[in-house]
């Protein structure tokens, strides 16, 4: 580790303080770059919150829904909003439709029907 040229006998420390000092500093480097990785995940689903399923079937999430899109559109000209916003809309009413399977193979059926 680069100490500014400190030196364990420079510092006045033993080898195995010398050591700890070391770990310490690099758990310390590791929890500040594992917490900036988790923040741009976290910026990352709450961008793209809206295409969850559990924010879908959440109705007070419509508005939020609204915001998230206009902030997708801001980001990407490749985003048309009006068209996710309808698309979003058509495949949560195509949701709503299905009903609750009676066994494993209406099921399938079921899953294959949201594809289209």
């Amino acid at each position: 580790m680069d100490h500014d040229s400190e030196t364990a006998a420079d510092t006045g420390l033993s080898f195995q303080d010398e050591i700890k000092r070391d770990m310490f500093e690099i758990m310390d480097r590791l929890t500040s770059e594992i917490d900036g990785r988790f923040q741009h995940l976290k910026s990352v689903n709450d961008k793209f919150a809206l295409l969850q399923l559990s924010s879908l079937l959440e109705p007070a999430n419509g508005e939020l829904m609204e915001t998230q899109i206009n902030d997708l559109t801001a980001v990407s000209d490749e985003i048309n909003g009006d068209e996710l916003k309808l698309e979003v809309r058509r495949r949560l009413c195509r949701l709503m439709q299905l009903s609750v399977p009676d066994s494993a193979s209406d099921q399938n059926s079921k899953f294959k029907e949201l594809d289209n």
